[in-house]
């Protein structure tokens, strides 16, 4: 990665294409993808090199989901234009498409850089490549930012809480965002799942159980704030409430999540034999009592002793 360079403004498309990549942004609206790209190809044949063609060239391949191309056409526009900040701030969020998250970070630090404007536009794809990378101190770098942007949005909260739990530090997740919870029910849904996060890294997994379940009604509610923690929905989500089910001993709930979710997973045959098992009571050894005659033993249990003869 080069030296920052200086603050320059985005570009604007030239007279020549403006109206055909006008027309482009309409169908891409529409989602109507084949028009929307010979709209995109008309304004290439008139200005091949114009920057604001190659940026919509990146929004049209990512739209289609050819992420090689949109990457490929990313960093050309960053070669050619390496000022602008709507260049970097793709390449960023097509870094991140193609789980390149420490690059996408890097790219969209680039961005908000270059236009301090961008760092609400950019936050949310830098905020989902630093988790995807584990990367505590940039999660923690994050939380700041957005709580000082919006300081009473209970979002704030979850990411300060998993900011802690990335770094270790889930303990004190825990209190915030129970006070945050209880002051405010109708608080977005990714709370109670990040709440069960801090529940199941402390081991208290009947709790992380209870906040797991909150969050599954709330998803089913409509609510679609878990973007923001996990990348399948809702399997991730059940994932989540199996492991903590079969962790807390409800082993019946535990074996239910887990064999409707062995089909789209097939690596969860162990967890599953695991919740199966766990639902059969442990085998205790009973102790022989003697019989109604006198001197003879009653095997009660798989381990009775055997008499003795008698010298």
């Amino acid at each position: 990665w080069a030296a920052l360079p200086t603050r320059r403004p985005s570009p604007t498309p030239t007279s020549v294409v403006a109206e055909p990549l006008a027309e482009m942004e309409a169908h891409l609206r529409r989602g109507e993808l084949p028009q929307a790209q010979r709209a995109w190809f008309s304004a290439r044949r008139r200005a091949r090199e114009d920057r604001a063609v190659a940026l919509s060239g990146v929004r049209l391949a990512l739209a289609q989901g050819h992420l090689a191309t949109a990457e490929l056409r990313a960093w050309q526009a960053v070669q050619a234009a390496p000022h602008d900040a709507a260049a970097w701030a793709l390449l960023g969020i097509t870094l991140a498409r193609r789980g390149q998250d420490e690059a996408a970070q890097q790219a969209l630090a680039v961005a908000q850089s270059l236009d301090g404007s961008l760092t609400e536009a950019v936050f949310t794809a830098r905020w989902l490549a630093a988790r995807r990378a584990d990367d505590g101190p940039a999660m923690a770098s994050l939380a700041q930012v957005y709580a000082s942007l919006h300081p009473d949005d209970p979002l704030g909260r979850y990411f300060r809480a998993a900011a802690d739990v990335a770094a270790g530090y889930a303990q004190a997740a825990v209190a915030p965002l129970v006070d945050a919870l209880s002051r405010q029910p109708d608080a977005p849904g990714v709370l109670w799942f990040e709440l069960g996060q801090a529940y199941g890294a402390v081991g208290a997994w009947p709790s992380a159980e209870a906040a797991y379940r909150a969050a599954r009604e709330r998803f089913a509610q409509g609510d679609r704030s878990f973007t923001l923690a996990v990348d399948t929905l809702p399997d991730a989500l059940d994932l989540a409430l199996a492991r903590a089910e079969l962790e807390a001993g409800d082993c019946v709930a535990a074996a239910e999540h887990y064999r409707a979710l062995s089909t789209s997973h097939p690596a969860l045959a162990g967890s599953l034999s695991r919740a199966i098992l766990c639902q059969t009571p442990t085998p205790t050894w009973t102790p022989w009592l003697p019989s109604a005659q006198q001197g003879t033993p009653m095997a009660m249990g798989w381990l009775s002793p055997t008499p003795s003869p008698t010298p």
